[in-house]
């Protein structure tokens, strides 16, 4: 897979650099996109981490 690509739950894997927006729904973090009306999803621990990794 190739690294602009990262599974963000067991249910979505994302284009990195398609993300418009990350926003806090306190358990939880919803991601929406550039030019695309559909939402993922992400929990606390892989947001920390892609926070990190990727410097968002």
């Amino acid at each position: 897979m190739n690294s602009n690509f990262y599974r963000t739950h067991k249910s979505y894997i994302v284009n990195m650099e398609m993300i418009g927006k990350i926003e806090n729904l306190r358990d939880t973090f919803e991601i929406s996109f550039y030019d695309y009306p559909q939402k993922a999803y992400i929990s606390k621990g892989k947001y920390r981490f892609l926070k990190e990794e990727f410097k968002i």
